[in-house]
């Protein structure tokens, strides 16, 4: 009867950690997607100062 007990335990125990592991991978790809938008965004504000820039030259010439 405590061989029983302990596979259980062990499939129990075993099915914890895969969850666990699920979440630290949605939570890896989210972090990823995060620092994706972040990384997306900051380019198209470096676009649009450039283009803000460009459009106050053309206005000064």
């Amino acid at each position: 009867m405590n061989e029983n007990n302990g596979i259980t335990l062990s499939i129990q125990k075993k099915k914890i950690n895969d969850d666990d592991d699920d979440d630290d991978l949605t939570g890896c790809f989210k972090r990823l997607k995060k620092r994706k938008n972040r990384k997306v965004k900051k380019k198209e504000e470096e676009e649009d100062e450039e283009e803000e820039s460009r459009r106050d030259i053309d206005n000064l010439v």
